[in-house]
């Protein structure tokens, strides 16, 4: 593989679904995407896809309009492949870890891989994957959609240590805390190494855990100042709200849930999912010297989902020979912080 060319990328994936990253991602992969002010053209001439699920329509058209290869085995798809992406099932951060070792097994040294999601769902998995890339001289890394997308506005701590955050999510337990893991993943680069303890509480629990301090009140007041799907009065009529000045969340929440995570040397997170609240999500964080910074992560719409134009970006640019955002030990970390929240 030249730097800066493949030759052939292959998907891998159970299913491939809409919404869901393993379609928007092929789409991408096959017809291109617009990023920074051009379009991206098609990334191989050859890209292959092994998807365990049927799935006869939505790749039959593919192969008719863009001359997509399918395989019948993660191994046949994968095989002469320089860059593998390996995407799990919806609703879970992480794909079997058997999976990615077997693609690592049968990858040339000098390609890539890389792993949508967290890398692996324990921490002793992820370390187990980095050392058998290593072996292997296979580059691996994993990014989410939520890790990359638009940051509106885009703030993050680049010169200090993130002493606390604080991530708004929605859904059922396992979509909600994974979005507030890759969420917060960037806000996390520069924070302690992870010795995690986690606290859960659900519905008054969570009030009453913000009263005492367990997570911030003014860190949600930031977040939600980011909101452009603010629930309430501001569906019904159009007008402004003071979400947390005026109990409305406390109102507005269903089955309210936080999981609060105790970092090492000081740092915090919480996870709050407030279905009800927002339909987006939203986050800040306190440096150490205190200053508080919110932002939206921005997924604009379907049918497009452009927001998937930007992990394209980022995995396209690992697969020929870039690096990720963030140092290779965030994915000990994550997959360490996912073991502690599941």
């Amino acid at each position: 593989m030249t730097m800066g060319t493949l030759n052939k990328v292959a998907l891998i994936t159970p299913t491939v679904v809409r919404p869901g990253a393993a379609l928007a991602l092929l789409d991408r992969f096959l017809a291109g995407y617009p990023q920074d002010g051009a379009f991206v053209g098609r990334l191989a001439p050859v890209v292959s896809v092994s998807c365990s699920t049927r799935a006869a329509d939505e790749l039959g058209r593919r192969v008719k309009d863009f001359g997509l290869t399918t395989a019948s085995s993660l191994e046949a798809a994968a095989s002469g492949a320089d860059g593998v992406v390996i995407v799990p099932l919806v609703g879970t951060v992480a794909p079997p870890t058997g999976d990615v070792e077997r693609v690592l097994q049968g990858l040339v040294a000098g390609s890539s891989c890389l792993v949508v999601g967290n890398l692996a769902a324990r921490e002793a998995d992820a370390v187990r994957l980095l050392e058998l890339a290593k072996r292997r001289g296979v580059r691996l890394g994993a990014a989410g959609l939520l890790s990359v997308t638009f940051r509106l506005p885009d703030v993050r701590h680049r010169g200090g240590r993130c002493r606390e955050g604080l991530i708004v999510v929605q859904g059922e337990d396992g979509n909600a805390k994974a979005d507030g893991v890759l969420g917060l993943k960037p806000e996390l680069n520069l924070a302690p190494a992870m010795d995690v303890a986690v606290r859960r509480y659900d519905n008054d629990a969570v009030w009453r855990a913000g009263a005492t301090g367990e997570w911030s009140w003014d860190l949600l007041a930031a977040a939600l100042s980011r909101t452009n799907n603010a629930q309430g009065d501001s569906v019904t009529d159009g007008r402004t709200q003071d979400l947390v000045g005026l109990g409305m969340v406390q109102r507005l929440a269903q089955r309210p849930r936080v999981w609060v995570t105790d970092h090492a040397e000081g740092g915090r997170t919480a996870i709050l999912a407030l279905d009800g609240v927002v339909k987006d999500v939203n986050l800040a964080t306190r440096d150490r010297s205190g200053v508080v910074s919110s932002a939206q992560l921005y997924r604009p719409p379907a049918p497009n989902e452009a927001g998937y134009h930007r992990l394209a970006g980022v995995v396209a640019g690992f697969l020929k020979g870039g690096t990720l955002p963030w140092p290779e030990r965030r994915d000990v970390e994550m997959a360490a912080w996912w073991e502690a929240l599941t």
